[in-house]
């Protein structure tokens, strides 16, 4: 890095094209200390948070449609 923080040159090697090659590895991946990931636990959580995601963004969408009233100043509430 010169004084201004730009970098001088840039001698990383640029990442290659995979062609259709598939990247596998032999090991979990560690959580914590002890810990392995558990990737149907994984999936459940997503698929619980998606859930609550979609009904979250049902509510707010019907309480705007039902909601939509002009106030006093001409703005929307919500």
């Amino acid at each position: 890095m010169d004084m201004d923080n730009k970098t001088l040159w840039n001698d990383y090697r640029m990442a290659q094209p995979l062609n259709d090659r598939v990247v596998e590895s032999s090991f979990l991946p560690r959580l914590g200390k002890g810990t392995f990931c558990r990737q149907d636990e994984i999936e459940s959580k997503l698929l619980k948070i998606e859930g609550l995601i979609t009904s979250l963004g049902k509510h707010i969408h019907s309480s705007a449609i039902g909601n939509a009233k002009p106030s006093k100043q001409g703005e929307y509430c919500s």
